[in-house]
């Protein structure tokens, strides 16, 4: 009987034993827990790219490299060329910190450089077209912008200058032509091949800026003037002017300038410091032969 009794309590013994090891405390699970359900430990993700590079006229310009940097630290990510429609569509692995790419290109007419971010794991950009910039593209933050004019130091030929007339507050004109100015993809192959982004023009074409290159515009017939803008890579923010006098009596120095006129107040491209879009177009005016 004694014998029975010892086994039966050995017995429960042994089943408690097993019972209490199998329990997990409410600590020891939330311990266990040390991220949050769903969260991805992956170090990288797939993004999607598509980029589109247009005239003004949203003619496809093909054949143009891009490069996709790293925001933070300015590491290539993907160098491409876009195909006879404009596009570069890619598919990236990049690092799944990276939320911002700088989007770069050095054909003359469009933004050299754009921050872009991701949506999604989309990035989607237009560069050019009719309305300059589309997409996901963020105003970087030490971009000067229209409102730092004012603290700007402002130097002029002349104590007399005017604007040609009102513009916003990013420095577009008011009075731009109801239509723009043309800027052709044969245009812009033209100037890139003249003056390519980057390229000393002193080296690569000296002749341009020589003493004695033609620096003026002279009308032999009664006519009007427009002037369009193409483009920008600038750092600041520049004013593009203009001033007039006649043909056979040029202004022997500064003084002898009458006014001094501003036709784009801030020549800076949407998305990089101000608003203009390559094709903007402004009339300086009617103005009589021999000017």
């Amino acid at each position: 009987m004694k014998h029975s009794i010892l086994a039966l309590v050995l017995l429960i013994s042994i089943a408690s034993c097993k019972k209490e090891s199998s329990i997990v405390s409410p600590e020891t699970e939330s311990a266990l827990n040390i991220a949050p359900n769903g969260f991805n430990f992956s170090t990288t993700k797939s993004i999607k790219i598509q980029v589109r590079l247009l005239t003004n006229i949203n003619e496809p310009l093909n054949g143009i490299p891009v490069t996709f940097h790293n925001a933070k630290n300015g590491t290539q990510l993907l160098k491409s060329m876009t195909d006879t429609d404009g596009y570069i569509n890619a598919d990236l692995n990049i690092a799944s910190y990276i939320d911002q790419i700088i989007v770069k290109t050095d054909f003359v007419g469009l933004n050299n450089e754009v921050l872009s971010y991701l949506d999604n794991g989309k990035l989607t950009l237009t560069i050019g077209g009719s309305n300059g910039l589309e997409g996901n593209f963020l105003v970087p933050a030490n971009k000067v912008t229209s409102s730092a004019r004012k603290t700007q130091s402002v130097k002029t030929f002349v104590a007399k200058y005017d604007y040609i007339g009102s513009y916003d507050d990013s420095g577009r004109p008011k009075y731009l032509t109801a239509t723009p100015g043309v800027v052709s993809k044969e245009s812009l192959d033209y100037i890139n091949a003249s003056i390519p982004s980057t390229v000393d023009v002193r080296k690569n074409h000296p002749e341009y800026i020589a003493d004695g290159a033609k620096q003026t515009l002279d009308l032999v017939k009664d006519g009007e003037v427009l002037l369009t803008f193409v483009t920008e890579s600038a750092n600041l923010l520049n004013t593009v002017g203009y001033y007039s006098y006649p043909t056979n009596n040029p202004p022997k120095n500064a003084s002898e300038i009458d006014e001094l006129k501003f036709a784009f107040p801030n020549s800076s491209l949407k998305g990089s410091g101000g608003a203009m879009i390559s094709g903007d177009r402004v009339s300086l005016g009617t103005f009589k032969a021999g000017t």
